[in-house]
C-alpha cells in the first residue's frame, strides 16, 4: 500500500473587526461529521472543517461564537441549523444565516459535562456525564424557542458516550452497558431493555444479526442470546465500510477478517470514523487520514503544539516562541504563517513539572528552563538556530522560575524553592554557558526585570517572604520598602518608559514611581479586567498591557492596555480573546509584542491569540541623522542622534523585541551623544519623541 503524507493549512478566522486572530491545536479529534460536502471535525481546539475538493482546512472557535474549543460532538437539524456540542460550555447553534444561540446550564436542563448528540427527526438527545437529555422541537425552529430539556434515565450507567440509532431503535452506550428503545417509547420505562454485560461502551454497529460492541476495555459482539469477547483493545469507534467491520482503537486502525482484528498501516491512536467513499479516521493527535483500497493520506491541520500555552518571546526576526503543553516549544514563522514544534518526542529528555520558562537571546538563541523538581535531567536546554541544542544542569536545584534576557545579552536565570537545595539567580555573560555568576539572595525569585539604567528586579514568592528587591551584588539584595507590597506573592514586574515600576500581586497591580505607591488598579476601575496582573509588557509607545486572571462573577479576565494618559481598554473573550485561563505556573511571560508588524500576542491555556494594535513602526524617518550608523565598537566611542526637534524630547532605544534599553528625557540641545554603548550586536530602534508629541522612529546597528 502507498502511504503519502499531506499536511495542509489551518486557516484562522479573524474576529472582532480583524483585530483578533487566534491560533489552536486541532489535531486531536473527537467526532467526525459530514455537511454539504465538507468534513467537520469536533476537536480539543475547535472546530476544523476540511474541504475534501482543495485539501485545505478552515476553523470554527470561540472566537467565532461557539460556546467552547473543547468540541466533542457535531450535527445538524432539519433547517439546517449545526449544532456543536461544547464540553463544559454548553451547546452551540449555527444558524444558515450566521445567527448563533447557546444553551447551557440549568435553565436548558443541561449539566457541564456534555458529550454527544443526535438528532432524529423532531428530537433531539444529548448525552452528558448525567445521562440523556430529550428535547422534542416539533415544528419550531431551535434558533426561536427556548424550552427546557426533559431528562431520560431508563438507561443503565450516566454517562452517555454515543447515541446510535439503528434498525428503528435508539441505542445508548454507557459507562455501565448500552440503553436500548424505539424513539416512541422513550419515555415509558418498562419499554427498554439494557445490556449490563460489558461497560464503558463508546459505539454499537449492527452486522446483519450481530451486534458488535466498541468499549473502552475491549470488543465484543452479541449473536443469536450469546455474549463473545474477542479482544482487550481499548475501542473508540465501530464501522461497516466495502462490507467489512472496521474498528477504530487506541494502536491504530483494525479490520475484522472473520476471526480477528487485524493491524492496518494506520497505527496513530484513532477515536472516530466516517466511511464515505474513502474512508475517513480522525485521530488523536495526527489530524485526519482519508483511507482507500491503495492509499492513507493524511490532513493535518496546521497550529502550535498544544493548546496550553507557557511563556512565549519574540525573536529579532518577528518570529514567536512558545511552551505549549509540558514539553513541547511551538515557533510561529511571520514569513511564512506557520506552525513548527520542537521536542515532540522529548529528544531533550525533559523530566519533573516540565518546560517552565522561556526566552529568546540577541544571538536567536533560545533558552528553555525545566521546573525540574526531580532534579534529574537537565535544568536549562539551549535551542540553536539550526536546530541543535544543549542542555544545562546547575548547581544547587534545576527548577527554573524564569529567564530574562538583558542589554548585553547576559542571560538570567533564577530558580526557585526545592527542598535541600540551594534557590539561586545565575548570570550567563554574552549568553555563554563558560562564563556565569551565581547570586544566592534573595532566595524564591519568581520574576525578573530590568529598569532602564540595566539594573535587575526580582520579585519573590510569599513561601519566602515575597516582596520586590533591587539585586546589588552577588550576596546582597535591597528590599522595595513598601508595606503594602512586603509579603506578597509576586506575579508581574515591569518599568515603564516613564521610569515608573507595575508589581502585580493578589491585590491588584501596584505602580509605584520613586519607590511609592502612585495607583493601585484591581478590577473596581473600568475596563480593569481582574486583579492579579500574571504578565506586564510595555509596548514601544508606553503602553502598558496587564494579563489578569478572571474573578468568579466580577470580571471577565483578559487582557487591559493602560496607556501613558490612563485610558483603558480590555480584550476580553467576548470580544474575541481565545480564552481567559491562564495555564501551568501563574507566574510567566504570557504577553509578547512585535513591534514591527504592532502585534500583541496573548497565551493562554485554551490556545493563543493575536491582537493587531496598530502600533506599527513606521520604516523611514526624515529629520533624524544617527552617526555613526552602524557603530564599530572597536572604531568609534559613541553615538550621535541629532535634529533641531529633539531640544525638550526624549529618545527610547529598544531592541528588536521590544524590550527597552536606554532612554535620553529632557533633552536640552539639539544633539544627544550616547558614550560607548555597552550593548550586544545587533539592530536596535529608536523613538525620537518632540517636545510637541511627534514621533520619528528608526533603526540602527551595533557590531561588536
Amino acid at each position: 500500500m502507498k502511504i503519502i503524507l499531506a499536511i495542509s493549512l489551518l486557516i484562522s478566522s479573524t474576529p472582532c473587526s480583524g483585530e483578533i486572530e487566534s491560533f489552536l491545536n486541532s489535531t486531536h479529534i473527537y467526532r467526525l461529521y459530514q455537511y454539504d460536502d465538507r468534513i467537520y471535525c469536533a476537536t480539543s481546539g475547535g472546530v476544523a472543517i476540511f474541504d475534501t475538493a482543495t485539501g485545505s482546512f478552515d476553523r470554527i472557535s470561540t472566537g467565532n461564537g461557539l460556546a467552547g474549543n473543547d468540541v466533542r460532538d457535531i450535527i445538524h437539524d432539519k433547517y439546517d441549523n449545526l449544532w456543536f456540542v461544547c464540553h463544559n460550555k454548553g451547546i452551540s447553534i449555527l444558524s444558515p444565516d450566521g445567527r448563533w444561540k447557546k444553551l447551557s446550564g440549568a435553565w436548558y436542563g443541561l449539566p457541564e459535562g456534555l458529550l454527544c448528540i443526535n438528532i432524529l427527526s423532531d428530537t433531539v438527545l444529548v448525552g452528558t456525564d448525567d445521562g440523556l437529555r430529550l428535547w422534542d422541537i416539533k415544528d419550531t425552529n431551535p434558533m426561536n424557542e427556548t424550552k427546557k430539556m426533559e431528562t431520560i434515565a431508563s438507561h443503565p450507567g450516566n454517562i452517555v458516550n454515543r447515541i446510535e440509532h439503528l434498525k428503528d431503535s435508539l441505542w445508548i452506550c454507557t459507562n455501565e452497558g448500552i440503553g436500548i428503545v424505539a424513539l416512541s417509547n422513550i419515555g415509558n420505562t418498562s419499554a427498554w431493555s439494557n445490556i449490563t454485560e460489558i461497560g464503558s461502551v463508546n459505539a454499537v454497529e449492527l452486522l446483519k444479526d450481530t451486534l458488535w460492541i466498541a468499549t473502552s476495555e475491549g470488543i465484543a459482539y452479541i449473536t443469536g442470546g450469546n455474549y463473545h469477547y474477542v479482544a482487550s483493545f481499548n475501542s473508540r469507534d465501530i464501522s461497516l465500510w466495502n462490507e467489512r467491520l472496521w474498528l477504530a482503537t487506541s494502536a491504530g486502525l483494525r479490520v475484522w477478517n472473520g476471526n480477528s482484528f487485524l493491524s492496518t498501516s494506520i497505527t496513530q491512536d484513532s477515536r472516530c470514523l466516517l466511511p464515505l467513499s474513502s474512508f475517513w479516521v480522525g485521530t488523536w493527535g495526527s489530524g485526519i487520514t482519508e483511507y482507500t483500497q491503495d492509499t492513507v493520506v493524511y490532513f493535518i491541520p496546521d497550529g502550535p503544539g498544544d493548546n496550553k500555552f507557557g511563556d512565549i518571546a519574540i525573536d529579532g526576526d518577528g518570529n514567536l516562541w512558545c511552551i505549549t503543553g509540558s514539553k513541547k516549544v511551538s515557533k510561529f514563522d511571520t514569513q511564512c504563517e506557520k506552525w513548527h514544534i520542537f521536542n515532540q518526542n522529548n529528544e531533550w529528555n525533559v523530566g519533573g513539572g516540565g518546560l517552565s520558562a522561556l526566552a529568546v537571546g540577541k544571538d536567536r538563541t533560545v533558552w528553555i528552563g525545566v521546573w525540574n523538581w526531580e532534579n534529574k535531567g537537565p535544568g536549562l536546554i539551549r535551542l540553536y538556530s539550526d536546530s541543535t541544542f544543549d542542555t544545562i544542569r546547575l548547581q544547587g536545584n534545576n527548577v527554573i522560575s524564569d529567564i530574562e534576557v538583558d542589554g548585553h545579552n547576559d542571560v538570567w536565570v533564577s530558580t526557585w524553592i526545592l527542598e535541600g537545595q540551594s534557590s539561586l539567580l545565575y548570570r550567563f555573560r554574552g549568553g555563554s554557558i563558560n562564563s556565569y555568576d551565581v547570586f544566592s539572595f534573595p532566595p524564591g525569585i519568581n520574576r525578573i526585570t530590568f529598569d532602564k539604567e540595566g539594573n535587575i528586579w526580582v520579585g519573590c514568592t510569599y513561601h519566602t517572604g515575597g516582596g520586590v528587591f533591587q539585586i546589588i551584588n552577588e550576596s546582597e539584595a535591597d528590599e522595595l520598602s513598601c508595606p503594602d507590597i512586603q509579603g506578597e506573592e509576586i506575579y508581574s514586574l515591569a518599568f515603564d518608559i516613564d521610569g515608573r515600576l507595575w508589581v502585580g500581586t493578589d491585590n491588584g497591580t501596584y505602580v509605584l514611581r520613586n519607590k511609592q505607591i502612585e495607583r493601585i488598579l484591581t478590577h473596581n476601575d473600568i475596563d480593569v479586567v481582574g486583579d492579579k496582573a500574571h504578565d506586564i509588557l510595555i509596548d514601544i509607545y508606553g503602553n502598558v498591557w496587564l494579563l489578569l486572571e478572571p474573578i468568579l462573577e466580577s470580571s471577565e479576565g483578559g487582557v487591559t492596555k493602560v496607556t501613558r494618559k490612563s485610558d483603558f481598554l480590555s480584550i476580553t473573550p467576548s470580544k474575541g480573546l481565545i480564552s481567559n485561563r491562564i495555564e501551568g505556573r501563574d507566574t510567566g511571560n504570557r504577553l509578547a509584542y512585535d513591534p514591527t508588524r504592532g502585534w500583541l500576542w496573548i497565551a493562554t491555556g485554551e490556545g493563543i491569540s493575536r491582537y493587531r494594535t496598530g502600533l506599527i513602526l513606521p520604516h523611514t524617518i526624515s529629520s533624524i541623522l544617527v552617526f555613526p550608523n552602524p557603530y564599530l565598537a572597536n572604531e568609534h566611542s559613541d553615538i550621535s542622534f541629532i535634529s533641531e526637534e529633539l531640544v525638550g524630547g526624549s529618545i527610547s532605544i529598544y531592541s528588536l523585541s521590544g524590550q527597552l534599553i536606554k532612554i535620553f528625557s529632557n533633552i536640552r540641545e539639539s544633539s544627544v551623544r550616547w558614550d560607548n554603548p555597552d550593548i550586544a550586536s545587533g539592530i536596535y530602534i529608536y523613538i525620537a519623541v518632540s517636545d510637541d508629541g511627534e514621533k520619528k522612529v528608526g533603526k540602527f546597528s551595533v557590531i561588536q
